[in-house]
């Protein structure tokens, strides 16, 4: 069950289900108020939700102190309290959670109900991943590719990040398709990096996107496409992945496999530019000396109907600077 994963946003956090427990079936009873537990969920009665895990927690069940520890990370139903989060992860953890082990990495990558920990973060992430956990099988891959929170191991990410990916971690395709790019663990392959962010793309991860948008534009393991590149730029863009509405911008100022037209441009670098990219700001003031009004206003009409047809984090994202 991902219910608390969805609710939360657009960071994913693990919930659980009692099915999953190490220690055996759990009884018919707890599994029902589980169920009742996310059925209130999904309807929005948080409160009526953490009311059952409240009970089932206190008898020791696993699961109810995982999910009531994500209900008090992200204030579902209960006051926000990232300090009793961690210690109900921790609870659930030592019973041998994946879900739990992988939360705790995560609170503690970021510095929530406790001091940034790095090296716990990715102590928590590794015991999760050994578990077969999927995401964080990506997370202690990309951890362990970065050399975060201990020594860089490109051999042991690479593995990591390849089970995680054929689990359905979409990121992970991209982080295989880079270190591919890279020639890291592997010699260098752009034919397979450009499968890698193909699949990663196909499955909607934003980045993959970008890089496979790239991959055509500059003909690396794929075939040179300036159309195609644009396609994958805009999908990234629809994402809000401002490199990407950088290069649509470069490609629609400079006519590289499109039509040369100005109000597009400014279009593309003006939501950079609204993102805080100098690179942008600087096209916007060049070409805003170069196009008459009529394609300055053209440009201000795609962004308007661009910005009102992208989800509100995207919104967000190219809205950082006030226009």
């Amino acid at each position: 069950m991902l219910l608390l994963a969805v609710a939360a946003g657009p960071v994913r956090a693990d919930s659980d289900d009692a099915s999953a427990s190490p220690d055996g079936a759990p009884d018919q009873s707890s599994v029902d108020l589980h169920k009742q537990a996310y059925g209130h969920f999904a309807h929005g009665r948080y409160d009526q939700a953490v009311i059952i895990w409240h009970e089932l927690a206190a008898r020791g069940d696993a699961s109810a102190q995982n999910n009531l520890g994500l209900a008090y990370q992200n204030g579902r139903g209960v006051e926000q309290n990232p300090e009793m989060a961690l210690k109900l992860f921790g609870l659930s953890a030592a019973s041998g959670r994946a879900a739990a082990k992988n939360n705790l990495g995560r609170m503690y990558y970021r510095g929530e109900g406790a001091e940034k920990d790095l090296t716990l973060a990715r102590q928590w992430y590794l015991e999760a991943a050994a578990l077969g956990h999927p995401n964080a099988m990506k997370n202690a891959g990309a951890m362990l590719l970065r050399g975060e929170g201990g020594p860089k191991d490109e051999a042991a990410a690479l593995d990591l990040l390849r089970k995680a990916a054929q689990a359905g971690e979409r990121r992970a395709y991209f982080y295989v398709g880079l270190m591919y790019a890279r020639g890291q663990s592997v010699e260098r392959d752009w034919v397979a990096a450009a499968g890698w962010f193909r699949q990663g793309a196909k499955k909607g991860e934003v980045s993959s996107m970008y890089m496979l948008g790239s991959a055509h534009r500059l003909g690396r393991g794929v075939v040179q496409d300036t159309q195609e590149a644009a396609k994958w730029f805009r999908q990234a863009a629809a994402r809000g992945h401002l490199r990407a509405v950088s290069e649509l911008g470069e490609m629609f100022e400079t006519g590289d496999g499109v039509n040369r037209n100005l109000a597009r441009a400014l279009f593309w670098y003006g939501l950079g530019a609204g993102a805080g990219r100098q690179k942008d700001q600087e096209a916007v003031t060049r070409l805003v000396e170069q196009a008459d009004k009529a394609a300055v206003k053209r440009s201000q009409a795609m962004r308007e109907k661009f910005l009102g047809s992208v989800s509100d984090r995207t919104r967000s994202r190219f809205l950082r600077i006030a226009s």
